[in-house]
């Protein structure tokens, strides 16, 4: 396992010539097989273990290696369904562990990252062997690589397919090959870039050409670049938010947390397996709390909502889990509730730090450009870079770069929201968990409401104490010198009055003479077609 989930792109020989691990269509096939193999391996040790740890286990191994496979199933978003008999109601399982996720995810990117090695070598690396296997391309890799590791997902669908737990298959066939390609589509844009692996079509290069100019500078690379930090910093405060109103919760209800982890599990094998499930359920917890403090909150269930105006009646029939018992109890908001809003400004406050953070660069640039600047045609032509790089961080690429990250974190917001939620059973119990749409709109507007004004007052702190450029100076002057452009104004508008009075003019003495020369031909000739009289031709 160690050998395949190795990060370097190169394994060394006994001469030193680095040479690929995987470099063919074949192995990189196999690579994916192994890889969810290695997924298969993780969970099926693990439920052995507390089947074997239980008192009194149900059923035999065959039961749980195919409990095994639900799990891992799971891992990658697939619906459960669960029946207690052949004439009962099958209940649906659809609450996903995040933690659980990052098993197969994580040995996804890792090994994906080893069938990308020998693909990821340049080309000139590659025509100097001349010895082993032909270098596959990169898209190709990805494919084979992708290939079979959902061969090995189907037959595990088709085994996790029937019993009391199965899972469903719509859904599996739907969610493990979205998991598999998005973390494979991440792997490629981080090592070769997605371009590499997957080259643009003409009519997809067409349509990007065809949008405007500032929404193709949004999505350039240094602007993407510092968008996606901006967001995975607001991100990651929200997440510590809600992990932070959680752990809050739980000391604050630790009786009712006790009483739930007692009712529910009354021996300590029991016990230990309600806590491991805790455990795995963690991320979900954290991902309800940060929708909790951005103010859309979540539900238990039968339209209940848990916010902080206030919580709702919660339904009947919840299970005695201890994580539910850190949940507010029924009532109005107070203002220590209402003060968990402090979360979401940080988050813009920190999206609005890393979006300036490219401006704070190009003026430190500037500064040392300036000190260097009389080491002759060097430091002109290091002055000169600096400065063109302060211009193009300007005010409207910092609040690009502010609204992008605003927009990543709505969309982060919204998959873990999607992602955290789910069912644990029909009626009541059919959605438990945050809204995804809401919540990454809170988050979004939360989000570009703080870190657009601040990265832009950032930005001209940054100027004022790295340039002594003052704004208020700056707007002094814009001041003083409006009645210099309202008379420019004016003068421009005069102009272009007596521009318009000649043209129409010039366009009124055409059509005079067009006239005339039009009523000079007529009189000729209608003096063409007289007849001739008795005194001579032409005359009357």
């Amino acid at each position: 396992m160690s050998q395949l989930t190795d990060s370097d792109p190169t394994a060394a020989p006994s001469d030193g010539a680095p040479v690929p691990r995987v470099t063919t269509r074949v192995g990189a096939f196999l690579v994916g097989m192994v890889t969810a193999g290695l997924g298969l391996g993780v969970c099926t040790v693990s439920v052995l273990l507390l089947w074997i740890a239980a008192p009194a286990p149900a059923g035999g191994p065959a039961g749980a290696l195919h409990v095994a496979a639900d799990v891992w199933l799971l891992a990658h978003g697939a619906d459960l369904v669960r029946s207690a008999g052949p004439g009962t109601t099958a209940v649906p399982v659809g609450l996903t562990p995040l933690l659980l996720v990052a098993v197969p995810v994580w040995l996804l990117y890792r090994c994906a990252q080893h069938a990308l090695s020998g693909a990821a070598e340049g080309p000139a690396a590659r025509q100097a062997r001349s010895t082993g296997p032909r270098a596959a391309a990169p898209g190709a890799v990805l494919g084979r690589f992708l290939g079979g590791y959902l061969l090995v997902a189907a037959v595990a669908v088709a085994y996790a397919a029937t019993g009391p737990l199965r899972v469903d298959p719509f859904s599996a066939l739907l969610f493990v090959p979205l998991t598999a390609v998005g973390t494979v589509a991440v792997v490629a844009a981080r090592t070769i870039g997605l371009r590499a692996a997957l080259p643009a079509s003409g009519r997809l290069r067409r349509l990007r050409s065809a949008l405007p100019p500032a929404l193709r500078a949004a999505f350039a690379r240094p602007l993407r670049a510092a968008a996606l930090r901006a967001a995975s910093a607001a991100g990651a405060v929200l997440l510590a938010t809600g992990a932070l109103l959680l752990l809050t919760g739980a000391v604050w209800h630790a009786g009712a947390v006790r009483h739930g982890l007692l009712q529910l599990a009354p021996d300590w094998p029991g016990r230990g397996t309600v806590v491991l499930i805790c455990l795995l359920l963690l991320p979900n917890a954290a991902v309800w709390g940060a929708a909790y403090a951005l103010g859309p909150g979540f539900t238990l269930g039968a339209g209940s909502v848990v916010g902080p105006l206030g919580a709702t009646a919660h339904p009947a029939g919840l299970p005695p889990f201890p994580l539910l018992g850190a949940v507010p109890q029924e009532g109005a908001g107070s203002p220590l509730t209402w003060a968990v809003v402090a979360g979401p400004v940080v988050a813009g406050a920190v999206a609005a730090r890393y979006a300036a953070r490219p401006a704070r660069a190009a003026v430190a640039g500037v500064r040392q450009a300036a000190r260097h600047s009389g080491d002759g045609p060097a430091g002109k032509r290091r002055a000169r870079a600096a400065t063109a790089r302060l211009l193009r961080w300007n005010r409207r690429a910092t609040a690009t770069v502010a609204a992008s990250a605003a927009l990543w974190c709505g969309a982060g917001a919204a998959v873990l929201s999607g992602a955290a939620g789910g069912a644990l059973g029909t009626a009541a119990l059919r959605h438990l968990g945050p809204s995804w749409w809401l919540t990454g709109a809170a988050a979004a507007g939360w989000t570009a409401a703080v870190a657009v004004p601040g990265a832009l007052l950032l930005r001209e702190w940054y100027l004022w104490r790295g340039l002594g450029r003052s704004p208020l100076a700056g707007f002094r002057a814009h001041r003083a010198g409006r009645a210099q452009r309202r008379k420019a104004r004016a003068a421009r508008r005069e102009r272009s009055a007596a521009a318009s009075r000649a043209a129409a003019q010039e366009r009124a003495v055409t059509r005079a003479e067009r006239r005339a020369r039009r009523s000079d031909g007529t009189r000729s000739a209608d003096r063409a077609r007289a007849p001739e009289g008795p005194g001579g031709p032409g005359r009357d």
